[in-house]
């Protein structure tokens, strides 16, 4: 819907055509018509009521101009009003003034829908004029110089819609003196000149209330920023108190944890307290460090506890919260126990070497005494040798040697152990010639080679000897029955043996003689250097022997009782005894 226009000097109406036919002029986006921007028009009269239903599209036609009582009501207000640009031709006195925007209160002006003048088209502007000289009367617009052109007739506007350029009014808000007249215009003036007033003196007293607001809170964030100053210089004096705390007593972390404790508080919630949560944490551990350095201080003995002390201390100097006077306690005990494993280690290499030629020696030993036992068989002893030298530290160097040695010894064992098995029938009298007992010339010779018995008596002459007994399990009744095997060699004078014999002394010329009395057993003759083989049986009154030489058993009695078994080695004998056991006869 296109905008109705109307003068802004009387107040007619100003149709598309006029304008475009270059009869309206714009001065400061109002419209006149021709003969008040020509200034031939008269002062407007009064506007008469007009009906509602004259008026076009039914709506209430606005008033030329605004009463002098009202007061300005502007789209934007304005320090100073804006004074039109006079025109070069001053206005006679029979020339009437015409009324302007300047004149009289100046109405709001809606925005329109739609331009006034068509998309395209050029709208008529007045050229700046010279300056005009000081003229008594309001200066007349000047006349348009550039035509516009004109635009296609408007349709009315709809009742809800108002001018472009003047606001509606109702009917009823009118007042007679609406339309402003030569005889008002200087009241209409002085009205906008207290409306000025009025807000020039809003204006200034909303800028010194500003102002002072400014001030006030200039000074309130003064205030602030300088409480705020005050409150963190005394954070930091606290913090520092802490930091001094801890360079002060480095060896008293308890302190610090006070100190700590006493600000805490305060400074919670601060940049310091991630600091001094740190602070307290290293404090605490500090404690616990200075409590392993007391055990560790403990002197020890052996190279592994002071390996073990080695690692802690380690483990300890890696530790964040170790300060300078822990790191030095920590650095001077790896220092001692560092020298404490090397003096240790030496120790050790000279007690090895010491233990591996004691080892040494005590093997050399060993042998020499297996071998000792090795010749009397006694076959546990070397056991138990082997078992002690394999006990000794550092002895396992001779393990292979010594399990031989403990082998031979048990499978000789083993044997001998099965022959004292057969003896529970026969007892092997050359086996422990312990039980045999010699008696007479002390230069008569007995004893044991290769599982022999040696018989010899290197004296010249046959009848000095010595009489070897041998008892029953050295028991004093001496035997009674009995078989006794034996198997020997001559290779020298003659075998004489007794049985159920015994000692007697015998007195001669006034010297006490010790003989052997007993059974004589004869020998049949036989060759020398060959071995012969007998059986003796013993039993009541009747000796059986058997063997070598005899094809037949002979057999003689003897008295019954019991005696000892002897052997006289008379001078020159050389006899080697193979076999001698015997029998008990139950």
């Amino acid at each position: 819907m296109e905008n109705i226009i109307f003068c802004g000097g009387c107040g007619t109406f100003i149709s598309a055509n006029e304008i475009s036919a270059g009869k309206a002029s714009k001065i400061n986006n109002i419209y006149y018509c021709q003969k008040c921007s020509s200034g031939t028009q008269s002062a407007p009269a009064r506007p008469a009521s007009v009906p509602q239903a004259s008026r076009p599209g039914g709506i209430q036609a606005s008033p030329t101009a605004m009463p002098p009582k009202q007061p300005v009501q502007a789209a934007r207000p304005a320090a100073v009003p804006v004074q039109p640009r006079p025109n070069p031709v001053a206005p006679t006195a029979k020339q009437p003034i015409p009324a302007t925007s300047a004149s009289r209160p100046q109405a709001q002006k809606p925005l329109p829908a739609k331009p006034t003048v068509p998309e395209g088209q050029i709208r008529a502007v007045t050229p700046a004029g010279p300056p005009a000289r000081p003229a008594v009367g309001q200066a007349k617009p000047s006349p348009l110089h550039q035509t516009q052109k004109a635009a296609h007739p408007q349709p009315p506007p709809r009742p809800a819609q108002t001018s472009r350029l003047r606001p509606a009014v109702k009917e009823e808000d009118i007042e007679e003196e609406a339309v402003p007249s030569r005889h008002h215009f200087g009241q209409a003036k002085t009205a906008k000149g207290g409306i000025k007033k009025i807000y020039l003196i809003a204006g200034a007293a909303a800028v010194i209330i500003i102002v002072v607001i400014m001030i006030i809170t200039s000074m309130s964030n003064a205030a602030n920023q300088k409480a705020e100053e005050t409150r963190q210089k005394t954070l930091k004096g606290y913090f520092s108190e802490i930091k001094d705390a801890e360079n002060d007593y480095p060896n008293e972390p308890q302190k610090v944890i006070d100190q700590i404790k006493k600000r805490a508080d305060a400074l919670k919630g601060t940049a310091y307290e991630k600091d001094i949560d740190e602070m307290e944490r290293n404090a605490k551990a500090r404690i616990e460090i200075a409590d392993k350095i007391k055990e560790l201080e403990k002197p020890v003995d052996t190279a592994e506890e002071v390996d073990k002390r080695l690692k802690d201390i380690s483990a300890l100097k890696s530790n964040p919260a170790v300060n300078d006077s822990l790191g030095s306690k920590l650095k001077g005990l790896l220092s001692d126990f560092t020298k404490q494993k090397k003096k240790l280690a030496e120790e050790e290499k000279k007690a090895r070497e010491g233990q591996e030629a004691a080892e040494k020696k005590a093997y050399e030993d060993f042998k020499t005494k297996v071998e000792g036992l090795k010749n009397k068989k006694e076959w546990k002893a070397m056991l138990r040798e082997c078992d002690v030298l394999l006990g000794r530290p550092n002895t396992l160097q001779y393990q292979e040697e010594v399990d031989k040695i403990k082998e031979e010894a048990k499978t000789a064992l083993e044997e001998q152990q099965e022959k004292t098995k057969k003896r529970k029938e026969w007892q092997i009298l050359n086996d422990d010639i312990s039980k045999w007992d010699r008696n007479g010339d002390s230069k008569s010779e007995i004893y044991v080679d290769e599982d022999k018995i040696l018989l010899k008596n290197p004296n010249s002459s046959a009848n000095r000897g010595a009489i070897t007994t041998i008892t029953n399990n050295n028991e004093k009744d001496g035997w009674k029955d009995f078989t006794l095997t034996i198997e020997f060699k001559v290779l020298s004078g003659a075998l004489d043996i007794s049985l159920r014999g015994g000692l007697q002394v015998l007195n001669y010329q006034g010297f006490q003689y010790q003989i052997f009395t007993g059974i004589p057993v004869k020998f049949p003759r036989s060759f020398k250097d060959e071995w012969q083989k007998y059986t003796i049986e013993v039993k009541g009154k009747k000796l059986t022997i058997s063997g070598t030489g005899l094809p037949e058993p002979a057999i003689s009695d003897i008295p019954e009782g019991s005696g000892e078994i002897g052997i006289n080695v008379k001078g020159g004998d050389n006899i080697i005894v193979k076999e001698l056991k015997v029998k008990v006869i139950e």
